[in-house]
């Protein structure tokens, strides 16, 4: 398991990639025109969220003398993790829904596939470096990380989690004290600068068929902050 500065250091790294990929939402906005834009600002963010996906993945393996790919990841952690069906929400202008994990026990996602071409062949490949994967490796990254307990300290400190109510606080107590009784992080969401993912149940979603633009949202959810909050009620009375 990693100690906590390994696990801090995790944390700060993705918000690093986080402010560069934000810093490019400054001139191009996410939005479906956009998606293929190419630029060497994205092959960093891809190549240094899905190293560090990848290494979380090899910590959290029992095994770790032996070499993996990313299906046999979602093989054996698929179970216990539930990314298939996961759903974050990406604070773009408008507001986006994004599945990086969807049907990875089947097929390897387009931004794992991307992050392996740009690490054997990163001229020849140059393409694969696109807006939409590093959007989507910098959410794969995020999702993992909210699945995951062990973070939960780095996200309090780094202020991804919002204790404004005094009930979510007493959740992350009773589950500090249970420690390994209890086997994943409590149910609420974990909310950096771009991105809001749940720990467990989802808290935004769309119907089948619906434009990914209309949201059903759980407001209840512990941990969603009033910015998201304001931005996801504005989102509604825009659409």
């Amino acid at each position: 398991m990693m100690n906590q500065q390994r696990l801090d250091f995790v944390v700060s790294n993705f918000s690093l990639l986080e402010l560069q990929l934000s810093s490019c939402m400054d001139y191009i906005p996410f939005v479906e025109g956009n998606r293929g834009v190419i630029s060497p600002k994205f092959i960093p963010i891809v190549m240094e969220a899905c190293a560090l996906t990848e290494s979380i993945l090899k910590e959290i393996t029992s095994d770790k003398g032996k070499r993996y790919d990313f299906k046999k990841y979602s093989e054996l952690h698929e179970p216990s993790l539930s990314l298939e069906s996961n759903i974050s929400l990406f604070l773009s202008s408008p507001l986006q829904l994004l599945e990086p994990y969807k049907n990875w026990t089947k097929q390897q996602p387009a931004w794992w596939k991307a992050y392996n071409a740009l690490k054997h062949d990163r001229l020849n490949n140059y393409h694969a470096a696109t807006y939409a994967n590093a959007v989507q490796s910098l959410a794969g990254l995020h999702q993992l990380m909210a699945r995951r307990k062990m973070f939960i300290g780095s996200f309090l400190r780094s202020g991804w989690i919002e204790t404004e109510y005094a009930y979510l606080e007493e959740t992350l107590g009773v589950a500090a004290q249970l420690g390994s009784l209890h086997p994943g992080p409590p149910s609420m969401v974990i909310e950096s600068e771009l991105f809001v993912s749940p720990t467990v149940e989802n808290f935004v979603s769309y119907r089948p068929g619906d434009d990914l633009l209309y949201l059903d949202v759980d407001y209840g959810m512990a941990g969603l902050s009033n910015r998201v909050r304001n931005l996801m009620l504005a989102h509604e009375e825009e659409w």
